[in-house]
């Protein structure tokens, strides 16, 4: 198993509740490398409660650029590519107007997450306004998010209004509980989600290591949509392509 592109990580080191120092990110990258993962995205909460540091999008790039000096370095074969996960507020799309909130890569997609509360009605409201200011929307994993675990019809809506789904790999291995798990199992089956991402925060249970979600999506709905979901729809994004 190779040629994964992990969407969603915490693997920059000090920047929020993932990595806490370069040791342990350069082991979340050789961890990744050794499981096949060929591309990480650097998505840092870049505002929210989760962000620990200040910071602005040069300083994150430069950031990324960092951490793949030293994978260069350590002939760690991991491609780092920067983007952030925004947290959804009433100042969040006029941060990404003035470029303050990057995308994924130099697509134009970017990775959106809400409160684990909100309602739908918001998040439905939120998901129109960044549609028709002409941003591309990729949600962060949710299943997670109450609304969506009591109705998982919902995240058809949000799919409806413009949104792209990311699910947490983990999730369907019951890494986030029984009810993300629940949730994510629907919506693997009715082909709601666009891709997959780690969300890897260190070396623990939510650590880089894809292939037991891969496994996983292979026996439960065939090789080609895990393929899609790990592979080909992230390689896309990141080409600022259509989705297929």
């Amino acid at each position: 198993m190779h040629g994964f592109v992990d969407l969603h990580t915490h693997i920059l080191p000090q920047m929020d509740d993932g990595a806490f120092s370069l040791e342990e990110s350069l082991a979340m990258a050789t961890l990744a490398a050794a499981r096949g993962t060929e591309m990480i995205v650097c998505t840092s909460h870049a505002n929210g409660p989760r962000s620990i540091r200040g910071f602005d999008a040069e300083d994150f790039i430069c950031s990324c650029e960092d951490l793949q000096w030293e994978l260069d370095q350590k002939d760690i074969p991991l491609h780092l590519v920067p983007g952030m996960e925004i947290y959804a507020g009433p100042e969040t799309l006029e941060m990404i107007r003035e470029r303050r909130m990057i995308p994924l890569g130099d697509s134009e997609y970017y990775l959106i997450e809400f409160p684990f509360d909100e309602t739908a009605e918001r998040m439905l409201a939120y998901t129109a306004q960044i549609r028709d200011a002409g941003y591309r929307m990729i949600v962060a994993h949710p299943e997670r998010y109450y609304c969506i675990q009591d109705e998982p019809a919902f995240a058809g809506r949000l799919k409806e209004a413009g949104a792209l789904l990311q699910c947490n790999g983990g999730a369907l291995i019951g890494q986030f509980g029984k009810a993300a798990a629940r949730t994510s199992v629907k919506l693997l089956a009715e082909q709601q989600y666009t891709c997959i991402g780690s969300d890897a925060h260190g070396m623990r249970r939510r650590n880089t290591d894809l292939t037991p979600v891969y496994r996983y999506i292979t026996e439960q709905s065939g090789k080609e949509t895990a393929d899609r979901l790990m592979k080909e729809n992230p390689r896309r994004i990141l080409r600022n392509g259509q989705i297929q």
